[in-house]
């Protein structure tokens, strides 16, 4: 609620901060790679502009097991891209080409879930009865806040009005992705019936598996924005 207002605030205030220029307001609608995307433009001066947007959209991920998977847990989830933007826009030649920088208030995050789909499976390298296991949920989250720098073509606030098209390609600095495992319903087999530090083991073993893929995750500290758009000038 607090990010939506935040920028229902700032996209009025463009076409005033505008006004040192001219009057002009320009809306570009993109599929990037920040999701479904809608933004609004307004000009500072002849060379440089504001700009704001809000990015959604959710892709779900459910693989089929693979055959030579082994005992291998097999996760299906959702990826949530959820992210308010802000940029500032320089054209160094006043004409399409320009260079961007901004901030993007990121909620992107993937949520996920593994059952094991057979008689027992490995977590952390150490094997479990599917009943032991339960359900196992994990979530990856990314720095809340992201800077962002790149370049584009297109002017929403060009002098000819009607529609074109706009291009961007750069990249969020999001920060080394967070980890989490938890598990529900574990250790009502075997192991669990017969011994007490079940639930222990399985958290270490837990632990094991989110280091694994924690070190994975690491890579991705950068996010590459790529969009395709079209704009319509207002006035």
């Amino acid at each position: 609620m607090i990010r939506t207002l935040g920028l229902v605030s700032t996209l009025a205030l463009l076409p005033t901060l505008g006004h040192a220029y001219e009057p002009n307001l320009g809306v570009a609608a993109r599929v990037s790679t920040l999701g479904l995307s809608l933004e609004m433009t307004t000009g500072i001066t002849e060379t440089f502009n504001l700009r704001a947007g809000v990015n959604q959209y959710d892709y779900d991920y459910d693989p089929e097991p693979e055959e030579d998977s082994g005992n291998e847990l097999t996760y299906n989830g959702t990826l949530d891209l959820s992210s308010l933007a802000a940029y500032a826009d320089w054209h160094p030649w006043g004409g399409a080409f320009r260079l961007s920088a901004g901030v993007i208030f990121n909620g992107n995050e993937i949520t996920a879930s593994a059952r094991c789909e057979q008689s027992s499976c490995e977590v952390g390298d150490q094997s479990f009865d599917d009943d032991d296991i339960g359900t196992i949920s994990a979530l990856i989250d990314f720095d809340s806040v992201a800077p962002y720098a790149g370049l584009g073509w297109g002017n929403a606030v060009a002098a000819d009005t009607g529609f074109g098209f706009q291009f961007d390609m750069g990249v969020m600095f999001q920060g080394s992705p967070g980890v989490s495992l938890t598990s529900e319903g574990s250790c009502q087999g075997t192991l669990g019936m017969t011994d007490p530090s079940c639930q222990q083991q399985l958290d270490d073993a837990l632990a094991r598996e989110e280091q694994e893929i924690q070190q994975d995750a690491d890579d991705f500290d950068l996010y590459p924005v790529i969009s395709l758009g079209v704009r319509y000038k207002f006035f």
